[in-house]
């Protein structure tokens, strides 16, 4: 949880750099679990209303507010980490428009955010795991 809170604080905007795999894994999962759970308290409340064939409350109202409110606050954050986790396997963050593939395109984005990063530095910065490349022997 702490990485999550770190990721937005930190990081939210940097589009440079790199995230690690742990550091993407962990905001993707506490914003999803976050989102979802936003999203079936609205849904509770509005189906609540509508069974007893009343107008949806306040509480409804404000929930549906803090949900929007927070989805759209979270789109250029998730978009930052995206990019940046991108970047840690060697790519740019152009690559995430192969998500408008269909079909496919969603599987290849997942194979690249979920692929290990290049070790050592490239050039959108040091490996955020603080891991070196190997040294050639020969």
């Amino acid at each position: 949880m702490q990485t999550y809170f770190d990721t937005v604080r930190d990081t939210d905007l940097t589009f440079g750099g790199r995230s690690s795999r742990r550091d993407y894994w962990t905001f993707t999962l506490v914003n999803t679990l976050v989102t979802l759970t936003l999203w079936v308290l609205v849904a509770d409340s509005l189906l609540a209303a509508s069974a007893q064939e009343k107008t949806p409350s306040f509480v409804s109202s404000i929930l549906l507010l803090l949900t929007l409110t927070y989805s759209v606050g979270m789109f250029l954050p998730t978009l930052s980490v995206t990019i940046r986790r991108l970047h840690d396997g060697g790519d740019s963050g152009g690559v995430m428009i192969v998500w408008l593939l269909p079909f496919i395109g969603g599987l290849i984005l997942l194979w690249l955010l979920a692929r290990r990063g290049q070790p050592g530095s490239n050039k959108w910065g040091p490996n955020p795991k603080g891991v070196q490349a190997p040294v050639n022997a020969f």
